[in-house]
């Protein structure tokens, strides 16, 4: 058998040793300005919610967490989130002790087509009309997110259009639960009122808390089909109509960047105090930074 002789690749006899001096004479080109750590936890931080970082917790907007901690003692004292009747969706007030509104939760399953909505409309149309059922640039159970995420894009453009609204966690009664899900909860009530030590075991004795958008409420705002309709009967300055103007035409902007297909006057609030104030005083309130809202 004839045996195979290996041919070195490089001949390191004959290798000279590595010259440097090119390389010295390059270093300057290297960037110098590299990343510090800090730019990096920056970048690598998601944007709506750590899956490490606990929820209700934005330790970035300590009023938002603060609004949130409010609504979660004003739950435990038994001033419970109130169903809005409008919408396709189980959407809810959340309020204060005092019993004013401080904002509005949606939760992910009771979302138009998740299993939970307490509305029959769109289980209707799901089984009846399926031909009809939704859109098909949605993702289904997703919509919570949404609301998020145009909250997100609204701060980074800086269009101050969309009140504030992250991803949160609540547990109330009023919410739609399973049939289950109360009988689990009222038996580990039970268990806990009869059997304080075998209770201990138990890691959530309530209902289990629910995953959706919470946006903040907003006071003065009213929808825009009732400012449309009044301008059509008393038109606006124009001065104030042009103002106005402006404020609708970056939420167009908005509705593009983030594909929204669902704007009408029903799901729209404006208010005409901010650029009232402009067009009397010529300078802007200091109680609203708005005067469109979505």
């Amino acid at each position: 058998m004839n045996q195979r002789t290996l041919v070195p690749l490089v001949d390191l006899s004959e290798q000279s040793e590595p010259e440097y001096d090119h390389v010295t004479e390059n270093i300057g080109l290297l960037p110098t300005n590299r990343p510090t750590n800090m730019d990096s936890d920056q970048e690598n931080r998601p944007l709506l919610q750590d899956r490490h970082q606990p929820f209700n917790y934005f330790p970035d907007d300590v009023e938002y967490s603060r609004i949130i901690e409010l609504a979660e003692q004003t739950i435990e004292q038994g001033i419970y989130p109130e169903r809005i009747h409008q919408g396709s969706s189980g959407s809810y007030f959340v309020k204060s002790p005092d019993g004013k509104h401080i904002g509005v939760f949606k939760p992910k399953d009771e979302e138009p087509y998740g299993h939970l909505n307490p509305k029959w409309t769109k289980y209707m149309q799901k089984i009846c009309c399926p031909c009809c059922f939704g859109r098909g640039c949605l993702i289904l159970n997703q919509g919570y997110l949404s609301e998020a995420g145009a909250s997100l894009v609204d701060q980074r453009l800086k269009l101050n259009i969309v009140p504030r609204t992250k991803v949160v966690r609540l547990s109330s009664t009023t919410f739609n639960y399973t049939a289950i899900d109360r009988a689990k909860s009222k038996t580990k009530m039970n268990i806990t009122e009869n059997f304080p030590q075998l209770a201990r075991h138990f890691h959530r004795v309530g209902l289990p808390p629910k995953v959706g958008s919470f946006q903040l409420f907003v006071e003065g705002y009213k929808d825009a089909e009732q400012w449309l309709r009044k301008f059509e009967t008393d038109p606006l300055p124009t001065s104030v109509r042009s103002g106005f103007q402006y404020q609708f035409e970056k939420l167009v902007v908005l509705d593009y960047i983030i594909r929204n297909t669902d704007r009408g006057n029903d799901n729209g609030c404006a208010s005409l105090r901010q650029i009232l104030c402009r067009h009397l005083f010529g300078a802007a309130s200091s109680t609203s930074s708005r005067n469109w809202l979505c």
